[in-house]
């Protein structure tokens, strides 16, 4: 049960980092894209 409970938790870990990753990398394109039209 609690290997389980790991694995469960190491996934939504994994999840939830994936998803910063892709928050951060938007984030930046949008940056990079304002700046491309204030040039």
């Amino acid at each position: 049960m609690a290997d389980e409970e790991y694995r469960l938790t190491a996934h939504v870990t994994g999840v939830e980092s994936d998803n910063e990753r892709s928050g951060r990398a938007q984030a930046a394109l949008a940056l990079r894209t304002a700046f491309g039209f204030i040039k």
